[in-house]
């Protein structure tokens, strides 16, 4: 049996990987690369990447810093 800690370790690995992915779908709709995307979020190409491939899941700040380059509300991506 799975204990919690291992549980909560592959919930928040497929939240990490829907989010990653919502936004990666999202950036490519609007046509932005990832280089922009993340000029205008003022965050790192290489913490974007990580984000879109479920390596490390965004800060709610990061998260709606990101959005708001779109521009999208938290509500709406959710």
């Amino acid at each position: 049996m799975a204990d919690q800690a291992t549980i909560k370790g592959h919930v928040e690995s497929r939240l990490s990987d829907t989010i990653g992915l919502r936004l990666q779908n999202i950036r490519k709709r609007s046509g932005l690369s990832q280089r922009e995307l993340a000029r205008r979020a003022e965050i790192t190409n290489s913490t974007l990447s990580m984000i879109e491939q479920g390596k490390v899941s965004p800060s709610i700040s990061s998260l709606e810093k990101i959005l708001h380059a779109f521009p999208m509300s938290l509500q709406e991506f959710f």
